[in-house]
């Protein structure tokens, strides 16, 4: 975050003054304190330091030959409390520094190593992806969640001893790209053996509503009887009770429940009729999700955000009472949501949620499972047809995930999840891991990053998810333990404890997903960078202009705040993009004026 990249500003500044005769050992000692005061602890600032050391022997900032190290340079601090001014005022003659050029808008991040694919949807997911020359998160990550929304409620995990949290492996997540980047197309293949099930479950309601309807006139025809004889004054072969039971029955038929896996347009309040029918929980996929930020932050959704806001944790019960539908209640709602974002509109949610804390409720955060790729693989058009065999194991594997849903005895109308805890070595794993996460929360390390911490803070659950899945997907890819009657699988054993080997994946998980979180939340964890980088687009452009007022370029809607242009002036100055001078008053007085002198490459004087 910030302070690694003031790290690597400051070893730059060392790297210079090793070239005009700083010892090595003072230098590393001048990058060793300051570190640890930001926190690290003394062996990991050490290495951290070497690791500084060598960058800034690679990257050394050039400086004049008269600049000499100072003996205090272990005061400085890593930890930013502040925007630090732009020095001003300077003389308008003073010599220009050598232009240098902007940092990284964005961090890089990785692209997911196969390895890291669940081994039962490797060969699908791998083979996919050469394919359409995707990065495989584009399509592991939306099969990842249609997983998580197959399994639903119907598996639950508590993940550490003495502690009644509860987890339903339930994601949200989405694929960050460009407009033309394939994200429709990465995720109709990820949702495909999703689709598969939605598809069979539709055949099968319309074949059982054929059944139905017949089953309706005869029922019809039999309380029609009854009425008819008892208006004659006859006897009745069918008693008043018999018909209540008919009519119960017809009314039963009417309103059968249709099985659902899938949604993409629904209503908020249809989405609670499908949940009171599925009390499992479905997989909401939105092919854009833009709107759906958008909508959710109008007035008139407020009702809607706080649904999906408990549809999230998936075992928060939810009830709409509505004159029109009346009283619709739902167990626990539970949404799986996937979708693709273009990059523009994700960051205009972040700047929208940065300027209104009211908007920080954790809608946005509770997008874990978010990749954001840094580009696209080269095109290599395929060289034969999808591997049929892959694609039918996969759908397979999904079916009989689709298999663990059993309905309470006591309560029908919902499910019964099947309770999980973790074996040995997944214990040992997850408790390690859970106790550096809590102490990393409670730290100083997401203090100055709210939004970034409040993702960071969901990590815990998400680790608990993409390990069940992991588990059950491993469990469902072991055709002896499932049997298969009524077209539906089902297992033969009781689910086995979480082992350690999905532990550990989930926990690589985390710690990927976290890096292109880190992306995502660049405004917020380099803010400066990003602002530099806008201040300096707004140069290019023409916006702002050699000798431009600074109430002039704050009055521009490029900027927010006065704090953000500040952040933006300090880095082009340090650059030597730009600085901002005090002009004297003028002969009729008044404040002296602070205009922005731009570096003569930049006005265009060679």
């Amino acid at each position: 975050g910030p302070r690694h990249h003031t790290l690597l500003h400051h070893a730059r500044l060392v790297g210079g003054w090793l070239h005009h005769g700083l010892a090595e050992a003072e230098a590393l000692e001048d990058l060793t304190q300051p570190a640890m005061r930001a926190g690290l602890p003394e062996a990991e600032a050490r290495t951290t330091a070497r690791d500084g050391l060598a960058y800034g022997r690679r990257e050394p900032l050039e400086l004049p030959p008269d600049d000499t190290p100072p003996a205090t340079y272990a005061r400085l601090s890593l930890r930013p409390t502040g925007v630090e001014p732009p020095s001003s005022p300077l003389p308008d003659d003073a010599p220009w520094p050598e232009l240098q050029p902007l940092p990284r808008k964005l961090p890089e991040v990785p692209s997911l190593p196969p390895e890291m694919v669940p081994e039962p949807l490797r060969g699908w997911l791998v083979q996919s992806a050469e394919r359409a020359c995707l990065p495989l998160e584009m399509m592991a990550v939306p099969a990842l969640i249609a997983a998580s929304g197959v399994v639903g409620r119907s598996v639950a995990v508590r993940p550490r001893d003495y502690s009644d949290w509860t987890v339903t492996p339930n994601l949200w997540g989405a694929i960050v790209a460009p407009p033309g980047a394939k994200k429709t197309d990465a995720l109709l293949e990820a949702l495909r053996p999703v689709t598969l099930l939605e598809e069979k479950a539709r055949r099968a309601h319309e074949k059982m509503e054929i059944q139905a309807r017949a089953e309706q006139a005869l029922i019809k025809a039999q309380i029609q009887g009854a009425v008819a004889k008892a208006k004659k004054g006859g006897a009745a072969s069918t008693s008043p009770g018999d018909v209540a039971a008919l009519m119960e029955r017809l009314e039963g038929l009417e309103n059968a429940p249709r099985k659902r896996y899938l949604a993409m347009d629904a209503t908020v309040e249809k989405l609670g009729e499908i949940l009171r029918d599925n009390p499992r929980g479905i997989t909401l996929m939105r092919d854009e999700l833009a709107s759906w930020l958008a909508a959710m932050e109008q007035e008139e959704y407020a009702m809607a955000r706080g649904f999906f806001l408990a549809a999230w944790s998936g075992n928060t019960g939810y009830s709409f009472d509505r004159i029109g539908r009346g009283t619709v209640h739902v167990p626990s709602a539970c949404v799986a949501l996937v979708g693709g974002i273009q990059p523009d509109p994700l960051q205009a949610v972040f700047e929208r949620l940065r300027r209104d804390p009211a908007r920080a409720d954790g809608m946005v955060q509770r997008l874990q499972m978010l990749v954001w790729p840094d580009e696209l693989p080269e095109w290599n058009p395929p060289q034969s047809w999808p591997d049929k065999a892959a694609r039918e194991a996969a759908a397979e594997l999904y079916a009989r995930l689709d298999g663990l849903e059993r309905r309470d005895p006591q309560n029908p109308s919902d499910v019964a999840p099947r309770l999980l805890s973790l074996e040995g070595e997944a214990k040992r794993l997850f408790t390690q891991w859970h106790d550096a996460h809590e102490r990393r929360l409670r730290g100083s390390e997401l203090r100055d990053t709210p939004h970034f911490a409040s993702h960071v803070a969901k990590y815990g659950s998400l680790a608990a998810s993409l390990a069940v899945i992991f588990h059950l997907l491993d469990f469902a890819n072991q055709p002896h333990r499932w049997g298969y009657e009524n077209d539906a699988w089902h297992p033969l054993v009781e689910l086995p404890p979480v082992t350690g080997k999905a532990v550990a994946l989930a926990l690589d998980w985390v710690e990927f997903l976290e890096l292109h979180a880190r992306k995502v939340y660049s405004s917020e964890l380099q803010s400066e960078a990003q602002a530099a980088h806008r201040l300096a687009e707004a140069i290019r452009a023409g916006l702002v202009r050699d000798g431009q007022t600074l109430r002039e370029v704050r009055r521009s809607s490029r900027f927010w705040d006065a704090h953000r242009l500040a952040e933006a002036l300090a880095a082009l100055e340090r650059l030597g993009w730009s600085r901002v001078v005090e002009l004297e008053p003028g002969p009729d007085g008044g404040r002296p004026s602070e205009v922005i002198r731009l570096h003569p490459q930049l006005r265009g004087e060679a």
